[in-house]
């Protein structure tokens, strides 16, 4: 039984790899990885979209009146209605949950800042989709000027952007929905932590001396 595991390269031999910088880039390596050193930039990291409005006095106020927006998510419109028949409140907080009763793949919050006066209650959007696919706007189909303003304040006001992770392995910009990838070096897997766009780590790939060694000595032992 110990001996079928030295039968082939790949369950004999074990691989390491080491970033230059793990602060920004952590690295593993599987048994199919092949020795090599490879040149990596993180240009951008992937994240999911954030937009806010400003700050309002109270969240259970009426005052945004009966109307409808959209919101549209990877190129889709969704309208959202509010106001009197449609079961949501012309409040911050009617808005919010009108939204989050779609569905949808962006959510919202009323976030109590804290603060006093009119800057306590903000409208916190979110895309629950990291990268481009996540990315949403909104606009006014129907409504009143205190609407009109709350909708144009979020679309206009990202705290995060919807984007993918944007990097460069050996001088070739790869893009992908996620921090961690697995497919821009064979058998190498990259854990994007920080983004640093004029910075090169060196990912190098070696043999793992150690753990290949143990499967010798389990092999003996047996």
């Amino acid at each position: 039984t110990k001996s079928n595991k030295l039968k082939t390269t790949t369950d004999f031999l074990r691989m390491q790899a080491s970033s230059s910088d793990e602060d920004a880039l952590g690295v593993s390596a599987s048994s199919s990885a092949s020795p090599g050193t490879h040149k990596v930039k993180v240009i951008a990291l992937a994240s999911a979209q954030v937009s806010v409005s400003n700050g309002r006095a109270s969240q259970t106020d009426p005052v945004y009146g009966d109307g409808t927006f959209f919101l549209n998510i990877d190129g889709v419109d969704h309208p959202i209605d509010i106001g009197a028949g449609t079961g949501y409140a012309s409040t911050l907080e009617g808005i919010a949950q009108a939204i989050r009763d779609q569905d949808l793949d962006v959510t919202a919050d009323v976030v109590d800042t804290g603060q006093d006066g009119a800057q306590r209650y903000q409208l916190v959007m979110r895309s629950k989709v990291v990268g481009d696919d996540g990315a949403f706007s909104l606009t006014l189909d129907s409504g009143n000027a205190a609407l009109d303003t709350l909708i144009n304040e979020v679309d206009a006001n990202q705290r995060a952007p919807g984007q993918n992770a944007h990097l460069q392995v050996n001088g070739v910009d790869v893009y992908r929905s996620s921090n961690s990838i697995s497919d821009a070096i064979p058998g190498v897997t990259l854990d994007l932590k920080a983004q640093d766009a004029a910075k090169e780590i060196t990912v190098v790939v070696t043999t793992d001396a150690e753990e290949t060694s143990k499967q010798i000595n389990d092999f003996v032992e047996a």
